[in-house]
Order: C-alpha cells, then sequence, then structure tokens
C-alpha cells in the first residue's frame, strides 16, 4: 500500500496508480481497495496541503474507475463524487503543482522521510530548474545512501533547480550548505521549497543553510564557496554552458586540493561528456567515471517510471601539481 500513496503523491501515471492498486488488491480493485485509494490517495493528508494537479487527480479517477467497472464491479459512490467534482471545477491555468517523493534509506538506521516540492507541469514551463529530472533523482539518492560523503562537511551544489538533492543534503548533517543556481524563477522556487520542507535560511550569517544565486558567466574567485565537496545533478546537458560550469569548477577545485566534485548525469549524447572531459582536463581537472564504484541504494518509492540504468557519476578533482 505504501508503494501506491508513494507513486500517488509523486504524480506518477494513472495507469501505474491502476497497477498497484490491483497488485494491492491481490489482483481486482475491491471495495476495500477502492477505499483504499479514496482514503489514503486522493485524500491524502500531503496531498491536500501540497496538492498535485487537479487534471492529474481527475485522470486517475477516470482511470481508476474505468478499470473498476472492466471488472464488471461497480465504483464507489465516492469515486463518482469526486471525479464529477473536479470536471465542474474551473482550471486556474497554473502550469507548477506539488509533488512528493518518499523515501525509506535501507539500512539499520531505518532513516525515511518525505520530499515535497513544487514543480512544473512541462519541463518547458518556468525554467528548466523547475522540473525535476532523472540525474536529480540519482544525486539525491546517492546523498541518501553515503550520509557520511554529506556529514561535517562543507558542502556547494551547483544548479540545484528544484532542490530535491538539496533538501536530502540538509538532511544530512553538513557543517555548511550551500545551494545555487542561476536562473531567477528556478532560483525563487527553489527557495520556496527548501522552506516548506522546513528547511530555515539565511536567518543570519551564521545559518548552515544558505541559497544563493550563482551565474557561472559570471562567477570569479570572490564570489564563490568553500567546499570540502560539490555536487551537481545535469549540468553538463548543454555544451554552450560547459566553459563556463569549467571555470567554476576549477576555481573551485584549484582553491583547495582536498576539495571533490561529484556529478551525476543521465547518458544523452557521447559529445557532451566527451566535450565536458576535454575542457575540464585543459582547465587542469581530472575526470573520471566512479558510475560502478559509487552505486547508490534504491531510496524513493514508488518511482515506477524511474529508470538509473542510463546514469552516470563522475568524479572531478584537481591535477596534482
Amino acid at each position: 500500500m505504501e508503494e501506491l500513496v508513494s507513486a500517488y503523491r509523486a504524480m506518477e501515471a494513472p495507469s501505474v496508480i491502476v497497477s498497484l492498486a490491483r497488485g494491492f488488491g491481490g489482483g481486482c480493485l475491491s471495495e476495500q481497495v477502492q477505499q483504499v485509494f479514496m482514503d489514503r490517495c486522493v485524500k491524502d493528508e500531503i496531498c491536500r496541503i501540497f496538492p498535485p494537479s487537479s487534471s492529474y487527480i481527475r485522470n486517475c479517477l477516470k482511470q481508476f474507475i474505468l478499470a473498476v467497472e472492466a471488472e464488471s464491479s461497480c465504483a464507489l459512490d465516492s469515486l463518482y463524487d469526486e471525479h464529477a467534482a473536479l470536471l465542474l471545477r474551473i482550471e486556474d491555468g497554473n502550469s507548477m503543482a506539488y509533488k512528493t517523493f518518499s523515501y525509506a534509506v535501507p539500512g539499520e538506521d531505518k532513516r525515511s522521510g518525505t520530499v515535497t516540492l513544487r514543480l512544473s507541469l512541462n519541463m518547458l514551463e518556468g525554467g528548466t530548474g523547475c522540473f525535476c529530472w532523472p540525474a536529480g533523482v540519482y544525486l539525491a539518492e546517492l546523498v541518501l545512501s553515503y550520509p557520511w560523503l554529506i556529514k561535517g562537511k562543507r558542502c556547494l551544489e551547483l544548479g540545484s533547480g528544484a532542490g530535491l538533492v538539496g533538501v536530502c543534503l540538509a538532511r544530512q548533517q553538513p557543517f555548511e550548505l550551500v545551494l545555487t543556481d542561476g536562473d531567477l524563477s528556478t532560483f525563487a522556487n527553489l527557495r520556496h521549497n527548501l522552506e516548506i520542507n522546513g528547511i530555515v535560511l539565511d536567518t543570519d550569517e551564521q545559518e548552515k543553510v544558505k541559497c544563493r544565486r550563482l551565474e557561472w558567466e559570471d562567477a570569479c574567485s570572490t564570489e564563490l564557496y568553500k567546499a570540502d565537496i560539490i555536487l551537481g545533478a545535469d549540468i553538463i546537458y548543454d555544451t554552450a554552458c560547459i566553459p563556463h560550469l569549467v571555470k567554476v569548477l576549477a576555481l573551485l577545485l584549484q582553491a583547495d586540493a582536498g576539495t571533490e566534485a561529484i556529478l551525476a548525469t543521465v547518458k544523452r549524447n557521447p559529445v557532451t561528456i566527451s566535450s565536458f572531459c576535454d575542457a575540464a582536463t585543459q582547465a587542469g581537472l581530472e575526470v573520471s567515471d566512479v558510475s560502478r564504484t559509487m552505486v547508490p541504494l534504491k531510496c524513493f518509492q514508488g518511482l515506477v517510471s524511474f529508470d538509473n540504468s542510463d546514469m552516470l557519476l563522475h568524479k572531478v578533482v584537481a591535477k596534482p601539481v
């Protein structure tokens, strides 16, 4: 049942929701299963406070009702009533909605929790940083899987986007955490997402979690923050950004020989990865593929659509002098 609830909160496809509900019900969508779906998903407390889009809820209800009827059964009146109410609701045209990601880290300490994010429903609206990309999920799982990478360290994230990695980083007890992004709309949404997850920002200069705008093109050494570890997800997808990113990494990594960067990337165009590696080498950096040695645990529940088979992890350090 928990996988069903997690999938609904994360706005997985309605067909996935129906399949998980059927699995929970032992192969059928009985009245008991329908009631669980209504109580634990549609009327979920988290989704009431941070709602998915109306169209998503409506489509889920529609497919759920059709699946029940296909079994020659009657759907609960409450399902029909809720669907009818959503059909009559006037859409406000908002392209943003809330998704809640549930995680449980395998192991003895039983670490678990949720991360709620306001996200764009269209990856091309609200800035690409307002969308939750697979590499961000993968890097967040890495952070959750290896808390010793973060605990007590000065951490810096480049291209923090919607904040999934940032929230997970903040919960691993870093000595200091600086989350950065350059896009104005993304930055505003990032701050909102951090705050709704209970992360206090900028109350004074000694606050451990800081959120700062950082435009790579104009970055100079005086703007950058000292860090023991630098993280970034899906930040080398655009060849036009690579020279600016490499400049920032070189400034950060060469300022402290003990600093290292870990970057998560989806395999797309091999030319892009090659361009980044070449530019980094020319800037005095060493790039190594650690995809097989730093494999994260499967932590996020209900993300049936998430495929980590195409993920790459690279470690970047300064070349020894």
